[in-house]
């Protein structure tokens, strides 16, 4: 039994244990899942998520448009240029969060041959372009190297300010001096 508000100006840090729900109620927040049992109000017209599951999505539908079966030619996925701009059109801002992440030679590589570091980048920047009123990462640290982890903590420090962040987090130590609630599950 959850009753939790949202309220403005609170930037919310979740956790607990693996299993405790943290990862479904991050999905819930952004519109996904199955509500089994009460309900949930007040959620933001927009939303952007990061998470492994959104990742997962994401990788199995460049699988999908993958028809290199039938034209033997080996796909290279969408370029990453596009995946980024598909929630937005803002390339000053794209510019801006390439040049800060380091991933301007990824631009025109395919989708499908990025690291799992260069795919949650890719990820993260893309939420970041979405400005949307709600940002939700589920542990937004995993999978990066120092300098993006630093460049995350920066940009998120400089957004906490305008948009409302909720962020999945397994480490206390991994929590922004920005967050000023946190939820235990």
């Amino acid at each position: 039994s959850i009753d939790w508000t949202l309220a403005r100006g609170q930037q919310w840090a979740i956790m607990g244990p693996n299993g405790a729900g943290k990862s479904a109620l991050a999905a819930l927040l952004a519109g996904a899942g199955e509500i089994l049992e009460g309900t949930i109000d007040g959620i933001p017209t927009s939303c952007a998520c990061v998470s492994f599951e959104t990742q997962a999505e994401l990788i199995d539908r460049e699988r999908k448009r993958d028809d290199s079966d039938e034209t033997d030619i080996l796909a290279e996925g969408t370029p990453v240029r596009e995946i980024l701009l598909e929630l937005t059109n803002k390339t000053c801002d794209l510019d801006s969060f390439v040049h800060r992440f380091g991933i301007a030679e990824l631009l025109n590589k395919g989708f499908r041959k990025l690291s799992t570091g260069e795919t949650r980048k890719v990820l993260l920047i893309r939420a970041l372009l979405a400005q949307s009123e709600l940002l939700i990462l589920d542990e937004p640290f995993d999978g990066l190297d120092v300098n993006a982890a630093q460049v995350l903590s920066e940009l998120l420090n400089e957004r906490s300010s305008q948009q409302k962040i909720v962020l999945v987090l397994n480490r206390f130590d991994e929590i922004p001096s920005f967050v000023s609630h946190l939820a235990w599950m």
